[in-house]
């Protein structure tokens, strides 16, 4: 009698054991054609473009709050929680996220884990000869705001469509259709950008503030002048470039100069005051404020608004 009962209680072990296993292979498939997939994305770009993709059936969360850093941001343990709870965790990359790498190696192993710049060339960024010490202890060594290059949005597009339909393989077609229609959109912004440089009788444009915009000027091979040489928090122009950046401005009438969204603007605002030009908004869209959030700014509008900045600065 003990035989058998050993006997069985051994199978039921082996059935429990081939049961869980059998459930963790699929813990990040959604089972219920009803349940939306969870996402937690880390910033703007990923964000939305999981929203248009997914539609009604992701919902989707945007895990850096407006006007939160990006490149220093340390995640809470509510933050944890949340992202362990999700089906599905998007982030940009290390160079962007550095800590979101951290939090893919730790979550548990029932959320689907994305970096969404899978597939991408990263470009690095430009130092004077100078600052090459400062360059070694730089926050990135590659510029990460690879959505500005509409080429490289259509990839993290195509890596985010193929996280939903691993994960939802039930409505695959669905979020095809969605990702080929969102495309052809991205598509059209890129061509009105091409229209409107080709047509354009200047091709140098001006940055004032933090230069996070080298995947735009390679894409559509414009020439530029700047006050900061990269992204990095740290970085402050120096004198001589302002100098030299205002005798420009003045040399080639260029008539607008460009700071990042939600930031000050002071040192393009001090030159534009000093060269009488005008200082407007060029968002690098990795992030947007609250009630552009809240009213449901997509990507392709603020890439428009830019579009609409563009026009001035190049006539």
């Amino acid at each position: 009698m003990k035989k058998i009962l050993s006997i069985f209680i051994t199978f039921l072990i082996i059935v429990a054991v081939i049961l869980f296993f059998g459930v963790r292979k699929n813990e990040n498939k959604i089972v219920n054609n009803d349940a939306k997939i969870k996402v937690i994305a880390t910033l703007f770009p990923e964000y939305d473009f999981a929203r248009q993709i997914g539609k009604d059936k992701v919902d989707v969360a945007l895990l850096l709050k407006p006007g939160t850093e990006p490149h220093t941001y340390d995640p809470s343990p509510k933050d944890i929680i949340n992202i362990n709870s999700s089906n599905l965790f998007v982030y940009t990359g290390k160079y962007m996220e550095p800590w979101a790498e951290n939090i893919a190696s730790s979550v548990n192993n029932t959320v689907y884990i994305l970096d969404s710049s899978k597939g991408i060339e990263y470009i690095k960024e430009e130092h004077d000869e100078g600052e090459e010490h400062e360059h070694e202890e730089h926050e990135h060594e590659y510029d990460p705001h690879i959505w500005l290059d509409i080429s490289n949005a259509k990839i993290m597009v195509d890596n985010i469509l193929q996280a939903f339909i691993d994960i939802d393989p039930e409505n695959a077609s669905y979020y095809m259709q969605n990702a080929e229609e969102y495309k052809e959109k991205l598509d059209r912004l890129d061509n009105e950008f091409i229209e409107v440089i080709s047509n354009s009788k200047r091709n140098i444009i001006c940055f004032g503030d933090k230069f996070a915009y080298t995947y735009f000027i390679e894409r559509y091979n414009l020439d530029y002048i700047t006050a900061y040489d990269g992204c990095s928090a740290n970085s402050e122009p120096s004198v001589s470039k302002i100098f030299d950046m205002e005798n420009t401005i003045k040399k080639e009438n260029i008539p607008v100069i460009f700071y990042e969204a939600m930031s000050s603007g002071t040192v393009a605002k001090s030159i534009a005051n000093d060269t009488n030009i005008q200082a407007m908004v060029f968002s690098s869209v990795h992030n947007i404020s609250n009630e552009e959030l809240q009213n449901s700014v997509t990507y392709i509008d603020i890439m428009e608004q830019n579009l609409n900045g563009l026009r001035l600065a190049l006539n």
